[in-house]
C-alpha cells in the first residue's frame, strides 16, 4: 500500500472494500504512520541562531486526531536546540535553531523520544571588520558571527615583526567583541579572532591612539598638579611632550603608559583671557617620531574645566571696613565681589593657598548705622567669568577699643594692668639684686676681719721672737723651706676662705 507522502503521522484505521457492500476494518493500533527524516541534510546558520526546514516524509506536527505529533530535535549532549516546530505540508516541517558556534553538529530528529534522522549544521565562522578604542582603555572589534562565549573566545594580538600575544575578551556579542588590550608598549597590531574550532579572518594593522580617560576634570584656580588618566601613552615621552588646556600651558611632571601628571600655573591676570569661563581642550603633542604630531580631546563632556570659585565662610569686618572670604579657586583673573550687590574693592588673594581673601567692604558705613548685626546678605564672587554666590554672609564687625571715663589719666584698662605687672617684675628684681649685694658685703667684712687676725698674729711673733727662742730650741735642724710650687699662691689664698678654715684643723693648729 503507498500512502501520500503528506499523510499525517499516527495511528489509522485500514479499511479495505471490494467495490462493493463488503468492507473490512483493521483494528486502529495495527497501523502506524512514522516520520521519516532524509538522510544527509546540513544547514548552516548565523550565531545568534536561524530558522530551518528539515524535509522527509509524513513530516507533519499534527496527527489524523488534531492531537500534536511528540518530536523533539536537539543535538544530545552538546545542547543545541531547534525549537518552535511548524507544520509543513508533509514533506518538510521548519524548527529555530538557537544561538551557538562551532562546526559540524549532530542534530538527532526523536519521535517519541525515539530517533527518527539526523542532520548536521555549522555555524559561521567568525568575521573581523573595524576596529574601535573605548574610553575605559578597551578595544572593540566591530564584525559578525562573533558570538557570544567569553570563556571559548580568544583574541590573538599580532605585532609587524610576526610576534603574537593574547588579549583578554571581556564581552563577546554576535556583532562585536571587547577585549583588554596586552601590556606592552607597541601600538600597531592586527588581529584573530577564534570562537571554539573556528578561526577569523586576520584584521589589520590598526594603529592606537591614547585615550584621555577622565570625564569632565576640573583644573584647580590656584594652579597645582594635574592628573591626566588614559591610555597608550606609549611614544610620549617627558622630555618630548607639551600640554596645553586651553592655552594654557600644563609642565610635564612624570609620565607612564596610562597617566601623565603636569603642573599647571595659577589663575592670573597674567595669562588671561586664556583662562575663561567653560570647558577647555586639552592638548597634547610630541616630537617623537612615529606619534601623533597633536591629540586634541574634542568629544563632548570629555574637556576640562577650570573650577569655580566657591565660598564657605567670612569672617567679622574689622574697623577699616577689611573682610576675610574663605573658600575655594580664588584666581584673581577678572576677579569681582560683591556683597548685596555693592562692590568689596581691592581684594587681595592668599596666592599660597588660594582658599581665602581680603576686600573692602564699601557699604560698611550704611551696614553700622542701621544696626545690620544678624541680617544675612547675599555675597557673590566671580572668576574669570565663573560665579558662586552664597547666602551665608551674616553681617559682624569688630567693636572699637572702650576706653575709662573715670580716669583722669585717660590711660585704658590694658595700659593699668600692663603697668602694674612692669611694677611687680622690677620690684622683683630689686629684691633678689639686694640680698645679692648685702651677702658680698658682709662675705667682704669677714675676710677683712680675719685678716687683721693674721696681722696682730705675726707681728706678736715678732715681738717676741727672742722671748721664744729661749724656751723652744730646734737643734741644728733648719725650718722647712716654703713650697713655691705653682700653685702655692692659689692654696695660700684658699685657706685664708672662712669655709676652708672651718674644715681644716690643721690650719689652725
Amino acid at each position: 500500500i503507498f500512502l501520500p507522502n503528506n499523510t499525517q503521522p499516527g495511528f489509522m484505521n485500514l479499511v479495505v472494500g471490494d467495490g462493493g457492500s463488503e468492507t473490512f476494518t483493521s483494528p486502529r493500533y495495527n497501523f502506524k504512520i512514522t516520520p521519516t527524516i532524509a538522510a544527509g541534510q546540513t544547514f548552516n546558520s548565523t550565531t545568534s541562531g536561524k530558522i530551518l526546514e528539515i524535509k522527509g516524509i509524513f513530516m507533519r506536527t499534527v496527527d489524523s486526531d488534531g492531537r500534536d505529533v511528540p518530536l523533539t530535535v536537539d543535538s544530545r549532549p552538546g545542547g543545541l536546540v531547534c525549537n518552535s516546530l511548524k507544520d509543513g505540508d508533509g514533506l518538510s516541517f521548519t524548527c529555530v535553531l538557537g544561538p551557538g558556534f562551532g562546526s559540524s553538529h549532530a542534530m538527532n530528529v526523536y519521535y517519541n523520544l525515539k530517533p527518527i534522522g539526523s542532520f548536521a549544521v555549522s555555524y559561521n565562522p567568525p568575521y573581523l571588520s573595524t576596529f574601535e578604542q573605548e574610553k575605559d582603555g578597551t578595544i572593540k572589534m566591530i564584525g559578525k558571527d562573533l558570538g557570544e562565549s567569553v570563556k571559548d573566545s580568544i583574541i590573538t594580538v599580532i605585532y609587524s615583526d610576526g610576534n603574537t600575544v593574547n588579549g583578554t575578551v571581556i564581552e563577546g556579542r554576535h556583532d562585536s567583541l571587547t577585549f583588554k588590550y596586552p601590556v606592552g608598549n607597541r601600538n600597531n597590531a592586527s588581529y584573530i579572532f577564534q570562537l571554539g574550532d573556528q578561526k577569523s579572518n586576520k584584521a589589520g594593522p590598526f594603529t592606537l591612539k591614547p585615550i584621555i580617560e577622565n570625564t569632565d576634570p576640573a583644573v584647580p584656580c590656584g594652579g597645582g598638579v594635574v592628573t591626566i588618566n588614559g591610555h597608550y601613552f606609549f611614544k610620549y615621552t617627558k622630555d618630548t611632550t607639551a600640554i596645553t588646556i586651553g592655552k594654557v600651558p600644563c609642565n610635564i611632571s612624570s609620565i607612564n603608559e596610562t597617566t601623565i601628571e603636569c603642573v599647571i600655573v595659577p589663575n592670573l591676570r597674567s595669562l588671561s583671557p586664556y583662562y575663561t569661563s567653560g570647558t577647555k581642550s586639552l592638548v597634547i603633542s610630541s616630537s617623537n617620531p612615529g606619534t601623533e604630531k597633536v591629540y586634541q580631546l574634542t568629544p563632548a563632556g570629555l574637556n576640562y574645566k577650570f573650577a569655580p570659585p566657591t565660598i564657605t565662610n567670612t569672617s567679622a569686618i574689622d574697623q577699616t571696613a577689611l573682610i576675610t572670604i574663605y573658600g575655594t579657586s580664588f584666581g584673581d583673573a577678572n576677579l569681582e565681589i560683591l556683597i548685596n550687590d555693592k562692590p568689596c574693592t581691592q581684594p587681595e588673594i592668599n596666592i599660597h593657598t588660594y582658599s581665602s581673601l581680603t576686600c573692602n567692604v564699601t557699604n560698611y558705613d550704611e551696614m553700622k548705622i542701621y544696626n545690620y548685626t544678624n541680617t544675612k546678605f547675599n555675597i557673590s564672587i566671580s572668576v574669570d567669568g565663573q560665579y558662586f554666590i552664597a547666602d551665608i554672609f551674616q553681617f559682624k564687625y569688630e567693636s572699637g577699643i572702650i576706653y575709662s571715663e573715670n580716669k583722669s589719666t585717660g590711660f585704658p584698662n590694658e595700659m593699668y594692668l600692663g603697668f602694674v605687672v612692669f611694677v611687680i617684675f622690677i620690684a622683683l628684681i630689686s629684691f633678689a639684686a639686694k640680698n645679692q649685694i648685702e651677702k658680698y658685703f658682709e662675705e667682704r667684712k669677714s675676710r677683712k676681719a680675719f685678716r687683721s687676725l693674721d696681722n696682730l698674729r705675726l707681728k706678736l711673733r715678732q715681738k717676741h721672737a727672742t722671748e721664744i727662742a729661749k724656751h723652744y730650741t730646734f737643734g741644728e735642724q733648719s725650718a722647712p723651706k716654703p713650697d713655691k710650687s705653682t700653685f702655692y699662691d692659689i692654696r695660700k689664698k684658699l685657706s685664708r676662705l672662712p669655709l676652708i678654715r672651718r674644715c681644716f684643723k690643721e690650719h689652725t693648729d
